[in-house]
């Protein structure tokens, strides 16, 4: 019986103690990534409130994005920021429509602000980006190397 009470103890410490909402800007500067077949996106949060965004796809050239980021209780904000359309879920895209912010962007990502919520995940840190679909950018523990 004490076994049972010390396994659920811990499990209890382990739950409460490894997952929740990042409580500070400086907990989510970092690189991320985002793998959805055929995009992967690379996302690089840096201190002095900027952002790059390098989106990979299959049969095209990558895109680079830099912008600005706000923190606000939370939750991280991008401006200007691109998700690939084969990213949103299905039953999402029609409240994401096709848009740009000048005659030369991809038509093929939604550009606009995107406010993520940043999350301590089982000890890794998340962006997401559609949380009742699991999209979401996860925290790089290795360097990636450039090609």
């Amino acid at each position: 019986m004490r076994r049972i009470e010390l396994n659920l103890t811990a499990a209890l410490f382990l739950a409460c103690c490894s997952c929740g909402v990042a409580r500070s800007p400086e907990e989510v500067l970092g690189e991320y990534q985002l793998v959805a077949h055929p995009v992967t996106i690379f996302l690089q949060v840096s201190p002095a409130n900027r952002y790059s965004e390098e989106i990979a796809s299959l049969g095209r050239p990558p895109a680079n994005i830099q912008g600005k980021w706000i923190w606000g209780s939370g939750s991280i904000c991008f401006q200007h920021f691109a998700i690939p359309r084969q990213i949103i879920p299905k039953d999402l895209r029609g409240l994401y429509p096709r848009k740009q912010i000048s005659s030369g962007q991809d038509q093929q990502n939604y550009w606009d602000n995107w406010c993520l919520s940043a999350e301590n995940f089982w000890g890794k840190k998340r962006l997401v980006v559609f949380p009742d679909f699991d999209v979401y950018f996860e925290m790089n523990t290795r360097r990636r190397s450039r090609q």
